[in-house]
Order: structure tokens, then sequence, then C-alpha cells
């Protein structure tokens, strides 16, 4: 697994485009030691993590990111799924200099739909 750029930050750590197996994947890398607050403490915050990580074993959707597995790295977690890095439809649309056309706005809406009917 190699990680090639930082795309992003959140709560729990930061999020990488790398590659695994020669394919482009998301890593999500969870740092053990700061991935608590003051409204939870650090064995709430690693049970909510490990949680996660049991949700996302089992989504089995197209229209789902799909999990591909977690590396424990000592004091981080990393948590490696499908990489989805063309944006938000609105980056999409900036990007090309495009409207969407309402065939294509429905279509956009149908998978998001498909995707929570499977949650």
């Amino acid at each position: 697994m190699e990680l090639l750029e930082k795309m992003g930050e959140g709560t729990y750590g930061s999020v990488w485009k790398g590659t695994y197996d020669g394919d482009p994947v998301a890593v999500k890398i969870v740092n053990k030691n700061t991935a608590w607050s003051d409204e939870i403490d650090k064995n709430e915050a690693l049970k909510r993590i490990m949680n996660e990580v049991d949700i996302l074993k089992r989504m089995k959707s197209p229209y789902i990111i799909q999990y591909i597995e977690s590396v424990d790295k000592g004091d981080s977690l990393w948590i490696v799924m499908e990489l989805a890095d063309v944006g938000s439809a609105m980056d999409v649309m900036e990007r090309c200099g495009i409207e969407f056309s309402e065939r294509t706005i429905c279509a956009l809406i149908s998978s998001v739909l498909l995707g929570l009917d499977y949650l």
C-alpha cells in the first residue's frame, strides 16, 4: 500500500488517495491516540471506530463506497476503501463547465436513493 496525496481531514483523522495492489484507493488514517474528545473517552472512541469498520465490511452495493480492508499500524488504523475522487456533482459541473441535464440529475438522484434504500 502506498499513500499518494492527502485528500482531507476529518474528526478521527485524515483521508489519503493511495494505491493498494496497484489499484487506486482511499485510505482513512485514524490516529488511535487522538481519536477521542472531552465528550467520549479513548475506549469509547475506538469502539465507535471498530463499529464503523464492522458496518463497512457488510456493505455490498454498487451505490455504497466499498470497504477493502483495515490495517492496524500500531498508533493508527488504516481503513482502505474504494476511491471515489470525482468530487461532488457541483465539482464536476464546475470542472467541466457544464450544467447537468434533467435526465442526468434524475440519474444522480436515483443512484442516491438506491444507496439510501440499501442502507
